[in-house]
């Protein structure tokens, strides 16, 4: 028997406001840098499935290791600009060599943002242009939005790595001190949820590394019995995917309820 961890987290926690927290606090260091105090950020966090690309004629970055793209909308030259050298942003016409210098201080701009944000994702700050992108269905977009103008920058992120920028934001556990008695190693188990197949069994220094999400495989014949305990009681509606690979049976804890992951 043994068991395999996968990057996973609860449905809603990349869209909750610990994600979009972390990315702005550097965003808000980044703006008061190049635009001075008093610019508001807004960090709106959605799944690549259901938002829109990059737009048309947008400048990109991506991070040397692969993991994050950043987007520069070419309208946001302009106020991004004038921001910067304290100008009024105003319907204005620019000359050919005025809008050259504009992009270009743009750019710079957008370019140290993502390497201020890479960190947020355990990545390092060199970077690359890159051509047109289109993101992945996967991906975790997070776009951001500058006083009034709204999606000036576009961040994409590849899902495990917002899943461990995620997790990384729990902080580490505090140690346990050890049990004295075998009852009171398995009453202090942190488990919210166990699996058991047919008869099969977990010694306990298994199931003390099992978390939510985890696979677990039993080389057992696939018409045995199946059952889930959560919390020391049987949930047989707990959903769970159950899969043959040959001679091994693999159950992966697809869905639990909300009580469960406290």
């Amino acid at each position: 028997m043994s068991a395999h961890a996968e990057p996973w987290a609860p449905a809603g926690a990349l869209f909750d406001d610990t994600l979009a927290g972390l990315v702005g606090a550097r965003a808000r260091a980044w703006a008061a840098r190049w635009f001075g105090a008093g610019k508001t950020i807004d960090i709106r966090v959605c799944d690549g499935a259901r938002c829109a690309g990059p737009p048309s004629g947008a400048t990109t970055w991506e991070s040397l290791e692969p993991g994050l793209v950043l987007a520069l909308d070419p309208r946001a030259h302009t106020p991004i600009a004038c921001w910067m050298l304290g100008l009024d942003t105003g319907t204005r016409v620019l000359k050919e060599a005025e809008q050259k210098l504009f992009q270009d201080l743009a750019c710079t701009t957008a370019q140290d943002f993502i390497r201020d944000v890479a960190g947020v994702f355990s990545l390092g700050p060199d970077t690359r242009e890159r051509g047109a992108y289109r993101h992945g269905r996967d991906d975790i977009a997070l776009n951001v939005s500058i006083g009034a103008a709204s999606n000036v920058l576009n961040l994409y992120a590849l899902r495990p790595r917002a899943i461990k920028a995620r997790l990384d934001a729990i902080g580490p556990r505090s140690p346990r001190a050890a049990p004295k008695h075998r009852d009171d190693a398995i009453r202090r188990q942190p488990i919210r949820v166990g699996a058991m197949i047919g008869r099969g069994r977990m010694a306990l220094s298994e199931l003390c590394s099992l978390t939510v999400g985890d696979v677990i495989m039993l080389d057992r014949g696939h018409n045995d019995g199946m059952a889930l305990t959560v919390d020391g009681q049987t949930k047989p509606d707990t959903i769970c995917e159950l899969r043959q690979d040959g001679s091994q049976l693999t159950l992966r804890l697809a869905q639990t309820e909300a009580s469960t992951l406290s």
